[in-house]
C-alpha cells in the first residue's frame, strides 16, 4: 500500500471526485470540503517550521490510498480541523496513522464512518498516548424533495450584514450546545468574523417575523450536486414554535430549485431525537452514521 500527500486541492480532486461520488450523500463532508477549497485555487505550498517535523501541522492534508496502483480510499485534513475519513481497511488506517505520526501532523479530532473511526483513533492513541474522547455520535440525512411543514408566521431572507453581532452572538450558542468538545465559535471575536464573513457570502440565511430575526442556518460544504444544511440555531425563548422546522424546509427548498442542487444534506446528532424527528417529517431520510472522536 502506499499513501500519497498531494498538495494542490484540484489534483486531489480529480482523483478523489469520481470515488466518493459514488456515495455522495454518505461523503458529503469531505466532498463538501473539496467543493469549498476548489473556490480558492491556490497551491498549497508546505509551511515550514523552525521545529523538525511540523511542516504537517499548518498545511493542509490531502490523502489518497493506493493498493497495487488502484486507488482505495481518501481522507483530508484543513488544519486546524479534523481529519476526515471514508471507508477504508484497518490495515489502511493503521499505515495511515504510522505515516501521519511520522510526519509529525497535529490531528485534534477524527470523524468520520464509525468502524474506520474507530480503528484510527485506536491506532493514533497507541502511537500517540494520547486519549480519544468521544464528541458526538451522528446521523447522515440526505433529502431531494421537500414535504411543506404547517406554515408558521414569518419568511425566509439572508440575514443583513446589520444582523452580524446577532449571528455572532448565536454561532456562540451553537457551538456551546452542539460542539462542546471543540473550539468552534466559542470566542465573541472568532464567531463574529464568521458572521461578517458568511453573511457578505451570502450563506446565512434567518427566518424573520416582521422585522426580527428568530432563527438562523446556513448552506455550506457544495458536493457536485448538493449542498449542506448547517448551523441551524433558535434561540431558547423561541423554540417549540416551528421556526428551525419552517426555516430548514424553506432553505432546503430554496437550495433544490433555485441554486438547482439534487440533494441537500444535513449532519444530525443521535443524542437529540426531536431534530431527528424534525427532518425526517420535512423530507430528510438517514443515509448513514457518523462518529466524531476528539484527542487529548
Amino acid at each position: 500500500m502506499t499513501i500519497i500527500f498531494d498538495r494542490e486541492f484540484s489534483i486531489f480532486a480529480k482523483k478523489a471526485l469520481p470515488f466518493l461520488s459514488r456515495q455522495e450523500a454518505k461523503n458529503n463532508l469531505i466532498l463538501g470540503i473539496i467543493g469549498f477549497n476548489l473556490s480558492k485555487p491556490k497551491s498549497l505550498k508546505k509551511i515550514h517550521s523552525k521545529k523538525k517535523n511540523t511542516s504537517f501541522n499548518l498545511a493542509p492534508l490531502l490523502i489518497s490510498i493506493k493498493k497495487n496502483n488502484k486507488l482505495k480510499s481518501f481522507a483530508l485534513q484543513t488544519p486546524p480541523h479534523n481529519l476526515v475519513l471514508t471507508k477504508s481497511t484497518k490495515d489502511d488506517l493503521e499505515l495511515l496513522a504510522n505515516e501521519l505520526f511520522k510526519k509529525g501532523a497535529s490531528i485534534p479530532g477524527v470523524v468520520g464512518p464509525i468502524k474506520e473511526v474507530d480503528n484510527f483513533a485506536h491506532f493514533w492513541s497507541q502511537k500517540t498516548g494520547q486519549k480519544k474522547i468521544l464528541a458526538m455520535e451522528q446521523k447522515i440525512f440526505s433529502l431531494s424533495k421537500i414535504k411543506p411543514p404547517q406554515k408558521i408566521p414569518g419568511q425566509m431572507l439572508k440575514v443583513p450584514i446589520n444582523d452580524a453581532k446577532t449571528v455572532a452572538k448565536w454561532c456562540q450558542l451553537f457551538s456551546k450546545e452542539a460542539l462542546r468538545h471543540e473550539g468552534g465559535l466559542k470566542k465573541y471575536k472568532r464567531a463574529l468574523e464568521f458572521a461578517h464573513g458568511r453573511i457578505k457570502s451570502g450563506e446565512i440565511f434567518g427566518w424573520y417575523q416582521g422585522n426580527k430575526l428568530k432563527a438562523i442556518s446556513a448552506l455550506s460544504g457544495p458536493t457536485p450536486k448538493g449542498i449542506r444544511v448547517s448551523l441551524v440555531y433558535t434561540p431558547l425563548k423561541w423554540r417549540g414554535q416551528g421556526l428551525a422546522t419552517n426555516l430548514v424546509a424553506t432553505l432546503s427548498d430554496y437550495a433544490l430549485t433555485h441554486l438547482n442542487r439534487k440533494y441537500c444534506f444535513l449532519y444530525t446528532d443521535q443524542s437529540n431525537p426531536i431534530s431527528n424527528s424534525i427532518y425526517q417529517k420535512i423530507g430528510y431520510k438517514c443515509v448513514g452514521d457518523s462518529r466524531h472522536y476528539m484527542f487529548q
